[in-house]
């Protein structure tokens, strides 16, 4: 019985010292530090790769079709827009042009000539947020807001920009692959809207 009583004790004690308040701040999170250090000593050969070991730019020469979907960004004047989910649309077989489209906001985001997505090959491709080519000619430019106001004439966003709309406000639907056309579905206070763009090359003249 005295054993009984001793174990009982003991585990209470444990149980109040694991349900202790933490009293230190955990540390300081750096972005560095997202992906452990490379491996020394007795390791794998590939447990030792540093940057920019990583790089690999097949991503970069393969056809991804007529749509990306990603976060993605671009420039607005001296201001960085992001796109938490986007999608782009390509024109051209080689690129030509591109535009980006944010599915949560139903906005068109931004459009440009000069090239499609440009991707940094650092980590596979998929380590930085891809963008327009820098020497892109940006037609369209949007900041971030509500692609259709809501009924109260208002194109105010949620604090967090990352936060999922009503859906009887806006709610996007999906595209579909029509001839050479992409064309997005999405419904706006229970109205669906179904919304294209076309690329006209400037010939000249």
């Amino acid at each position: 019985m005295l054993r009984l009583v001793l174990l009982v004790l003991a585990t209470s004690t444990v149980l109040l010292a694991q349900t202790r308040p933490i009293t230190t701040a955990p540390p300081k999170f750096n972005i560095d530090d997202w992906t452990p250090r490379a491996a020394t000593g007795q390791a794998e050969p590939w447990e030792k790769k540093r940057d920019p070991e990583w790089d690999d730019a097949r991503f970069l020469t393969t056809d991804t079709g007529p749509t990306f979907h990603g976060t993605m960004k671009y420039n607005r004047g001296r201001e960085s827009v992001m796109v938490y989910k986007g999608l782009a649309i390509r024109f051209g077989e080689k690129g030509d042009a591109g535009v980006m489209f944010d599915r949560v906001t139903c906005r068109l985001a931004a459009a440009w000539t000069g090239g499609y997505l440009q991707h940094s090959p650092k980590r596979f491709a998929l380590l930085n947020t891809p963008t327009p080519p820098a020497t892109a000619k940006m037609i369209l430019a949007t900041g971030t807001a509500l692609g259709w106001s809501d009924d109260r004439a208002k194109f105010d966003l949620p604090a967090k920009p990352t936060a999922a709309l009503d859906p009887d406000q806006i709610q996007y639907l999906g595209h579909v692959v029509h001839d050479d056309r992409v064309v997005l579905r999405y419904r706006v206070q229970g109205v669906l809207v179904l919304d294209t763009v076309k690329y006209i090359a400037d010939r000249g003249g």
